[in-house]
């Protein structure tokens, strides 16, 4: 089976009716989007700076447990 990417406007009456009768023929269906890794979300959250630096043991334990 071979995936499709489409965009388009939300507000766009055309696209959504034509994408509904896409949906009712039952030659295409949404497909869910796969789950990411731990790895992968940690890989994205250094990526755009979102990581903690503790300072010693016992602080990267408080915030393990926040």
């Amino acid at each position: 089976m071979g995936t499709i990417t489409l965009s388009y406007k939300p507000n766009d009456i055309f696209a959504k009716k034509m994408l509904d009768a896409m949906l009712v023929s039952g030659a295409f269906s949404v497909a869910s989007s796969p789950k990411k890794s731990e790895l992968q979300k940690s890989i994205e959250e250094a990526q755009k700076g979102q990581y903690f630096v503790a300072k010693n043991a016992a602080d990267a334990i408080s915030k393990c447990l926040a």
